[in-house]
């Protein structure tokens, strides 16, 4: 893999650093922006100091026009001690310029083999660092570990960073501990979402198009009266009989069918759940989508 195919995307300032205070220079760890007022890193970064009464601060040293504007952390959140993860929340709005990160919710299972790419300020250095490698394995607990092929490996500072995978042009984990090969680990998102179940941290997954691929752009906005298999196949499936001449409804059981189709694409809390339309040949599959 080269640092191209590990890069990050080019707008990258959801990447921010949590420091001591306001105006000292190097960063305690990264974190990463969820939203408007919320953040996530790792407990280590942030415990000692939050449980001891000491402020922390954020800053933006990564938004497209870098700015010394820094924001003093608020409540914070923790989450069992197993997973390393702390939840930061802003007294006032992040500065302008600076975007949530995209993510997205795949488990450990689904990302080894996958390349990564994570930045980090490393060895507490304000300017920051990158390291790249891939998915070795799927750990208990919603851990994955990175096994790093970069020139500069994971270490101390890169603890909170995203965890960026450009298969799904998404943070997908955030790093946690490094070992002395300069590999690591990192928590999934899909893990940390489960960490803070009031949170709805789901909620923040966005997608397009674009993510379903080349091919299934092709077919977007696919529509009956303009597929010239209509007449030969489609709407005689769906009345269930042989050509488009034949009178009759032949097809029973398509508007349960229907009713099932639309009451899973209309559920309230969209999951990873797959619907399956399925059965033998001639059972009706087809005549489902006429429409």
């Amino acid at each position: 893999m080269t640092p191209d195919q590990a890069r990050y995307p080019a707008a990258a300032s959801w990447i921010v650093a949590v420091h001591e205070s306001e105006d000292d220079l190097e960063p305690l760890g990264t974190a990463v922006v969820l939203d408007e007022r919320r953040f996530l890193t790792c407990a280590h970064v942030v415990a000692q100091r939050w449980n001891n009464e000491l402020p922390l601060w954020m800053a933006f040293p990564v938004a497209d026009e870098a700015t010394d504007e820094r924001r003093r952390v608020a409540p914070v959140q923790f989450s069992r001690p197993v997973y390393d993860l702390a939840l930061l929340h802003l007294e006032g709005p992040i500065p302008p310029g600076v975007d949530a990160a995209p993510f997205r919710c795949p488990k450990g299972d689904d990302l080894v083999g996958q390349t990564w790419s994570a930045f980090g300020f490393a060895r507490r250095s304000p300017l920051g660092n990158s390291s790249y490698g891939l998915v070795g394995s799927a750990l208990g607990y919603g851990f994955i570990r990175l096994d790093a092929e970069s020139p500069y490996p994971v270490e101390q500072g890169f603890s909170g960073a995203g965890l960026w995978s450009p298969e799904y042009a998404a943070v997908v984990g955030i790093v946690g501990a490094a070992n002395e090969r300069g590999d690591g680990l990192a928590v999934t998102f899909h893990q940390a979402d489960l960490c803070f179940p009031d949170e709805n941290l789901r909620r923040l997954v966005k997608w397009s198009p674009e993510q379903s691929g080349e091919a299934a752009l092709t077919s977007w906005g696919w529509t009956l009266s303009l597929d010239p298999e209509a007449g030969r196949h489609w709407r005689p499936r769906a009345r269930g009989v042989t050509v488009d001449s034949e009178r009759g409804y032949r097809f029973r059981g398509r508007q349960a069918a229907l009713e099932d189709i639309a009451e899973w694409l209309g559920r309230d809390e969209p999951d990873s759940r797959t619907l399956v339309v399925t059965g033998s040949p001639g059972v009706g599959k087809s005549a489902v989508w006429e429409g």
